[in-house]
């Protein structure tokens, strides 16, 4: 009889793959990430604003 971690397959048994647990969620990760986020959309529309040639809207402008 198999066990719960060991399968059939083709006439030869083959254990099944174990992963390790999941790693525990640290609080800090998605407000850190939100921040990064901001900053950079941030330092994007600065120097889309701040070209020396004007705001930079795309071909159609």
């Amino acid at each position: 009889m198999l066990d719960s971690r060991t399968r059939e397959r083709g006439g030869r048994r083959e254990r099944q793959v174990e992963f390790p647990p999941e790693q525990a969620h640290h609080r800090l990760v998605t407000p850190v990430m939100w921040g990064i986020s901001l900053l950079c959309i941030l330092i994007v529309v600065i120097i889309v604003l701040t070209d020396k040639n004007g705001p930079f809207i795309g071909p159609w402008g």
